[in-house]
């Protein structure tokens, strides 16, 4: 059975992670890969919203079978 609430939750945190990613619009590749903390921050929340979009792509599956 999908559960609204556990999909709607997942999809607010992405979307907060794209939030947190603006941050960033103004760095250069050059400017990120030079300064470790701010690409280990990047690299972060990008492996966060992929992780959430696995977790619900997973659940809609279970139900779909």
């Amino acid at each position: 059975m999908i559960r609204p609430e556990f999909v709607l939750r997942k999809l607010q945190l992405i979307a907060d992670d794209l939030e947190r990613l603006m941050r960033f619009r103004d760095e250069t590749l050059e400017s990120l890969t030079a300064d470790d903390l701010k690409l280990a921050a990047v690299e972060r929340i990008l492996e966060r919203i992929v992780m959430r979009a696995i977790d619900v792509n997973e659940h809609l599956i279970r139900d779909y079978h």
